[in-house]
């Protein structure tokens, strides 16, 4: 979800077109290092996401994770993207940093915490195929003017067994 809300506000930040480059890397950041993302030292997975659009301002850059900001207009999506992106990280352990210059585009680095071994047994699935039954008998209200990110949540709450209604 944080990757498809980074690609969806880059799509939006290149109305006329540009470029959308979506990066993974594995890091080891020691102490001095880490104190830049703000991160206690050790090994990250570094997921970005960088455009070619219109950049944000540092007054907008500034603000841009808070909840309840937006710049976009009424009717164009709620804006809240970031603000879920970085809660969510932050629950992970880890950071995200903004990079943007207006008229050149914005660059997203989501920091998150290597994990160097395999899953538990007892947090790997064992079923593939079959969608945990917890939506059955259950209906849920989808309601999103960002046509894209409602289909995807449906899709994804169907898949778990949910009744859904849908709302733009």
């Amino acid at each position: 979800n944080a990757l498809l809300n980074l690609c969806i506000n880059a799509r939006d930040a290149m109305p006329d077109g540009g470029r959308l480059t979506v990066t993974t890397a594995n890091c080891q950041l020691d102490r001095q290092a880490a104190q830049v993302p703000d991160l206690p030292a050790g090994r990250y997975v570094v997921l970005s996401v960088s455009d070619t659009g219109t950049g944000m301002t540092p007054d907008v850059m500034a603000r841009a994770l808070e909840p309840f900001y937006t710049t976009k207009p009424e009717g164009q999506g709620t804006g809240l993207g970031l603000s879920m992106v970085y809660g969510f990280v932050r629950q992970s352990g880890g950071q995200v940093r903004i990079s943007s210059r207006p008229g050149q585009g914005t660059s997203i680095c989501l920091y998150l915490p290597f994990h160097p071994g395999q899953a538990d047994a007892s947090e790997t699935p064992t079923d593939h195929g079959k969608p945990p039954p917890s939506g059955a008998g259950r209906t849920v209200l989808v309601v999103d003017d960002e046509t894209t990110v409602r289909l995807l949540v449906t899709e994804v709450l169907h898949d778990l067994g949910y009744t859904i209604l849908e709302a733009g």
